[in-house]
């Protein structure tokens, strides 16, 4: 996992967007096949795959997505550390990226983390982290004082 980042970088700088793609697949099979290693590089690789859906084009940017999406679902489970660290690049992308569709994205990011607390149908419901609750309380006073219309809605 520590040795893929700089060739991770080099692949989504890349020209061809297979390289991008493949890159994009082979990271969600490490992050499935070692996802204990991997909790580690988080900030990392999210800080690329958020500034890749800036520059790239429609495939690459469903690559990224679907590799964020990876992300989201297999490190956060009952490791709220790791979801602190997800949730805290996700606000700081959500608020202060000069890109309109890198903050929409960051914000449908979180909106797919929040649903996993949403109450199931006759069932418990699950309470977030009071830090994940914090975190998210300062970004959406963040993300309301965007002054851009579509960011506010998300």
């Amino acid at each position: 996992v520590e040795g893929f980042k700089k060739c991770f970088v080099a692949q989504l700088t890349d020209r061809k967007k297979s390289s991008h793609i493949a890159a994009c697949n082979l990271l969600n099979s490490i992050i499935k096949s070692h996802t204990k290693q991997f909790k580690h590089q988080i900030p990392h690789y999210m800080k690329y795959l958020m500034q890749h859906l800036e520059k790239s084009d429609a495939k690459s940017a469903a690559a990224a997505e679907a590799s964020i999406k990876v992300v989201i679902s297999q490190c956060t489970v009952k490791d709220n550390k790791s979801l602190g660290v997800i949730i805290a690049e996700l606000i700081r992308f959500g608020s202060s990226a000069k890109n309109k569709n890198v903050r929409k994205h960051a914000w449908m990011f979180i909106h797919i983390i929040l649903k996993t607390y949403e109450p199931k149908k006759g069932g418990k419901t699950k309470k977030p982290p009071k830090a994940i609750l914090d975190a998210l309380q300062t970004g959406l006073k963040q993300g309301l004082a965007d002054s851009d219309k579509n960011t506010q809605k998300e």
